[in-house]
């Protein structure tokens, strides 16, 4: 009996130790690891329409969208559920929407919204509840908020690793892109009107060449180059998209409309809410080199007949000197006309002998200049 008793305990040891054992083993099967990348945008404020705001001009009692981009860069693996959290604190100033849902934010597919008061801010916590998809294309998560207090603070906002419910454990192999951050201001200041600039103009061949700058982009979606004739009625001639640069230079083909002495050029800015600025306007000529065609008739002349001297391509506008040559090249009479947007005027030349002559005809900046045959009878 001694025997079978010793036995049967060594038997029952060794069942515990290989039970033990063996869910030991089990759980150490079921726990998995990844290192993936969960990562943060630039976080931003829009107005309810989604046009973006300037952050230092919030109004008090203002209702605005905090923007904060999501992504997911890794090339293979979900980052699985339970492993992440994204907390985000709103400072000192914000305060949640009252009427807002949680479950309508356009990530709730993925994370459980929540919204606590720690440390005298309101923060927003949501928790991994489905895998996220590898390569997580940039997801807007929006919330409503409103300013409700006159200061400065700061909005941060953090994608924190957790592993708190799940049996796959997370690591981060980019720790950097995890947070975010923006300053802000509750003001009872309105945010200052971006401020664009023509800052050089010039004409080269059959081209305008410009540049331009905006002391601040906030807010704003494009410009339009505008030219006009007269400086006073505009037509657009070019467009490019507001991409935060410190300026921008357009080389524009002068419109054959526009082609005239002098072009006025200004700079439209359009704002994502569809309002418009203007920038200060310049002028420089139209004329295309080599584009300016003058001729004159009747030629030739009788004795009794006034000329009239008519711009083909281009017109008279400003003062011009006009010098009237012999064969030979010698000034015989010099006049100056002033002459405000016209295509021709008259010219007396009566009073010379039967022969032939040249015109010269420059105007007083020099960036026209034609030279005419005629003959008189």
């Amino acid at each position: 009996m001694k025997v079978n008793f010793k036995i049967a305990k060594v038997s029952l040891k060794t069942l515990l130790f290989g039970g033990l054992l063996a869910v030991s083993l089990n759980g150490v099967a079921q726990l998995n690891a990844v290192t993936l990348d969960p990562a943060l945008g630039a976080i931003k404020v829009t107005d309810l329409s989604g046009n973006l705001i300037n952050e230092n001009y919030i109004q008090p009692g203002q209702l605005v969208k905090l923007v904060i981009p999501v992504l997911s860069i890794n090339a293979n693996n979900e980052i699985p559920k339970g492993s992440c959290k994204i907390k985000i604190g709103l400072g000192s100033k914000f305060t949640i929407d009252p009427l807002m849902d949680f479950a309508t934010v356009n990530s709730s597919n993925y994370f459980v919204w929540s919204a606590s008061t720690f440390g005298g801010q309101t923060q927003i916590t949501g928790s991994l509840n489905s895998n996220l998809p590898s390569n997580f294309e940039q997801i807007e998560v929006a919330f409503k908020v409103l300013g409700n207090q006159v200061g400065r603070s700061t909005i941060t906002a953090n994608f924190l690793i957790t592993n708190h419910n799940t049996v796959t454990t997370l690591s981060d192999n980019e720790a950097a892109n995890n947070a975010s951050f923006l300053k802000y201001e509750i003001s009872n200041i309105t945010a200052p009107v971006p401020v664009t600039t023509v800052n050089d103009l010039a004409k080269a061949d059959c081209s305008l060449k410009l540049n331009f700058s905006s002391n601040r982009e906030t807010g704003l979606s494009k410009y339009q180059v505008e030219a006009s004739n007269n400086g006073v009625d505009f037509v657009k001639i070019y467009q490019t998209n507001a991409e935060n640069l410190a300026s921008y230079d357009a080389t524009i083909s002068i419109p054959k409309d526009l082609q005239t002495p002098v072009v006025y050029v200004r700079v439209k800015s359009i704002y994502t809410n569809g309002n418009v600025s203007y920038s200060n306007t310049k002028s420089v000529s139209g004329i295309c080199d080599g584009k300016w065609l003058v001729d004159m008739f009747p030629n030739p002349v009788k004795s009794n007949e006034v000329v009239i001297i008519r711009a083909i391509e281009g017109s008279f506008n400003g003062k011009y000197n006009i010098a009237m040559l012999d064969m030979a090249g010698k000034v015989i009479e010099l006049k100056q006309v002033e002459l405000n947007n016209v295509l021709n005027f008259k010219y007396n030349i009566n009073n010379q002998a039967s022969g032939k002559y040249l015109l010269k005809i420059v105007s007083a900046d020099g960036t026209q200049k034609a030279l005419l045959r005629f003959e008189k009878l």
